[in-house]
Formats: structure tokens, sequence, C-alpha cells
């Protein structure tokens, strides 16, 4: 097995896009926020419901779906707009090179240098085309599977990480819908 890898990665724009929207909406706080907001949402409706302010049947659905539904935009326009400003402002991010070895990872870009020991990750998580090195419950490194030059470069890795990132939520199979 192979203990050394270099791997060199070009994230587009919207791979990149795809990588933070399920980032975001995989946050327990957004999740709590959302059902926080539904809830909020629904005694306001009953509450005005009982009351006999409001008895249109369009408003009372509006009124309903109102928070939750802002809440979702501010969620897709945000990391957009990061996103976009990322790509204006630090477009060296796109590339980088990921260098793994028996101490950890090392990733390293123009302008940028980020080392991270095995014992800092917690868990790992694979998708259909990508492997998600977390280093908390939310927040994870994402390696994109399409940079290995070879099935066995893959397979090699994923014994790696399995190896060094040991705990009991470590996930390796793509059980996710990320891209």
């Amino acid at each position: 097995m192979t203990e050394t890898f270099t791997l060199k990665e070009t994230t587009t724009f919207k791979e990149y896009l795809t990588i933070l929207y399920y980032q975001t909406f995989r946050k327990r706080i957004v999740k709590r926020i959302l059902i926080f907001l539904s809830i909020v949402s629904i005694v306001r409706v009953v509450l005005e419901f009982a009351l006999g302010v409001n008895t249109k049947w369009h408003l009372v659905i509006f009124n309903l779906l109102l928070a939750p539904l802002f809440l979702v935009a501010f969620l897709y326009v945000v990391p957009f707009l990061i996103a976009v400003l990322l790509r204006k402002f630090k477009p060296a991010i796109f590339n980088a090179t990921n260098k793994f070895t028996h101490w950890g990872m090392e990733r390293t870009g123009e302008g940028f240098h980020v080392a991270m020991p095995w014992r800092k990750f917690i868990k790992y998580r694979e998708t259909k085309k990508f492997i998600l090195l977390y280093i908390t419950r939310d927040d994870a490194f994402v390696i994109q599977k399409k940079v290995f030059e070879s099935n066995e470069q893959l397979e090699d890795f994923r014994q790696l990480i399995s190896e060094k990132i040991f705990s009991p939520w470590s996930v390796s199979s793509p059980a996710t819908s990320i891209n």
C-alpha cells in the first residue's frame, strides 16, 4: 500500500458551489433553525386562525411558508456569493496540491498552506465524486475522486484513510446524494 499521495486538484466553480451547499445544509444548526422557524410559523398561523385575524387560505399558507422559505433562499444565495467572491479575489483556492503522508495532510496553493495531522480528523465520508475528511462534525476537507490516476490508487487511498482516521462514525460507502 502506498503511504504517500500527492494529488493536484483543480476545482470548478460548480463543484465548489456543490461542496458549499452540501456542507451548509448538513450542519445541525441550519437544520435546527429551519425546524424552529417552521414551528414559529405554525404557531403564528394557528394563533391568527384562532383569533380570526386571517381567514383567507392563500394568506395562511403564505404565512406558514414565509420564514422557512426565506431561510432556504438565504442559504442558497450566501454560499453562491461567497463562491463568486472567492473566485474573483482568491482564485488560488480553486487550485491546490494535497499531500497525504504517514503524518497527515498538507494542502498548499498560491498564498496558502494548511497542515493537519491525522489525529485532527474525526471521520470520513465518501460520495460518488468526493471523499470528505471531517475535522469537526460539520466541516470537512473535500478531495475529488477525479484526481486519482487509477482505481488502484483510489483503493490505496481509501485504505490509508481507513487506517489513519479510525472512529465509530467513519463512513466509507456512498450513502449521500452529493455528486
